[in-house]
């Protein structure tokens, strides 16, 4: 069986108040080239869709578009959700889509059966299974643990979502007499997973799990993920983030950015193949001095490529109007200046337009909350954990 694996499209993300619209279509539109030439039998988009549970107008367009070219090129077309969808939006929409092959998973199924797609090569010949796992909400997982008892919290967790996944391996294959080749989904943060900082990526936890050991997937010939901006491989070559097909956060600038074209075979160690991706969005992080940064800043405006920049000062710069001086090197050149870090106040950002409250997680807020609280060091990392627990249980508790 031959798919495409992607995820983290975060389709509607702004940065410092800056859409990615054009890149976002454009990316897209070449998704769709990119189908056509690699005729693939299935395309998996392993969560992170869109940037929030609320995507503006043209995000869900780009996405039922992208999804209904797609099908018309290959067999299958799968979509599991992870911790920035909705849901709810997700498991609704794809009722209609899934007449016409495109098979979306919001929520976890009660019958694990329903979470395994047949996928069938242009001859109507099945090739392979692919068992779909959405993102675990807690409440999805177990219920009734003490919010006190932080580690059997997680220790629960950890058992329910490794028994959740041992019974999906057992439903698909209960439906593969054939010994197909079986290929899980999930969004999820795994053990030994590397990130970079600024990469765009929020914190992920489930019920204070902070991360899942995918060894407990060795059953699957290749487990699909999602979450982590950064293309991996997490376990030998068959457990496999693809990344994020844009840069999301400067901590991308000047990263080359990948999809993964994947053969796999049963009891065989899957073949990837990296696609990279065109950078449909241009980040550029310039530090140093003053004079320096503005000498880099020059030579980058020269170049008349558009790029969004992030800059950081290494001296104080106490008395000098940094973004009118900045602006002024950049104006007249596609070069568009987000923020600049101030050495002064480490915490301090000066920026073409403020973070906005919806480009930050809860998670993200309640830090700041504590921060600005004085909220000893010590104690954050439980308060955390609960925070986050109340907060899935909220989400939750609205798409019933």
């Amino acid at each position: 069986m031959k798919i495409l694996h992607t995820s983290d499209w975060h389709l509607g993300k702004r940065l410092f108040g800056h859409n990615l619209r054009e890149a976002s279509e454009s990316f897209c539109s070449w998704l769709v080239g990119l189908l056509e030439a690699e005729r693939v039998d299935a395309l998996l988009v392993s969560g992170d869709v869109f940037d929030s549970s609320t995507p503006p107008l043209w995000a869900q367009r780009c996405y039922f578009d992208v999804l209904l070219k797609a099908r018309e090129l290959c067999r299958a077309v799968v979509v599991t959700s992870g911790n920035h969808d909705s849901a709810e939006f997700l498991e609704i929409t794809g009722i209609p889509l899934r007449e016409l092959g495109i098979f979306v998973f919001g929520r976890p199924a009660e019958d694990l059966t329903e979470q395994v797609v047949m996928v069938q090569n242009a001859s109507s010949e099945p090739v392979g299974l692919v068992a779909a796992q959405p993102f675990l909400h807690e409440s999805d997982l177990h219920r009734g643990s003490s919010l006190e008892d932080i580690e059997a919290l997680r220790e629960e967790t950890y058992r329910c979502a490794q028994s959740r996944f041992a019974e999906l391996y057992a439903a698909s294959r209960a439906l593969n007499p054939e010994r197909l080749p079986v290929v899980c989904m999930a969004h999820l943060f795994a053990v030994g997973a590397k990130v970079g900082e600024g990469d765009g990526m929020r914190d992920l936890a489930i019920g204070g799990l902070d991360a899942f050991d995918c060894r407990a997937l060795a059953g699957f010939d290749y487990v699909a993920l999602g979450h982590v901006h950064r293309a991996q491989n997490v376990v030998g070559e068959a457990v496999r983030y693809s990344g994020s097909p844009l840069a999301l956060g400067f901590g991308d600038a000047g990263a080359v950015k990948t999809l993964s074209i994947v053969d796999v075979s049963a009891g065989e160690t899957p073949i990837v193949r990296e696609i990279p991706v065109p950078p449909f969005v241009k980040l550029a992080r310039l530090s140093g001095s003053f004079a320096e940064i503005l000498e880099r800043l020059a030579e980058l405006t020269a170049k008349g490529e558009p790029v969004w920049v992030e800059l950081t000062l290494s001296e104080p710069s106490r008395g000098r109007d940094l973004w009118s001086e900045f602006q002024q090197t950049a104006q007249d050149s596609p070069v568009e200046i987000l923020c600049v870090h101030v050495p002064d106040d480490p915490a301090a950002t000066l920026a073409s337009c403020p973070q906005q409250l919806e480009e930050m997680s809860p998670t993200e807020v309640f830090r700041k909350l504590m921060e600005e609280t004085g909220v000893e060091s010590a104690r954050r990392e439980s308060l955390e954990t609960l925070f986050n627990r109340f907060v899935q249980e909220l989400d939750a508790g609205s798409e019933k």
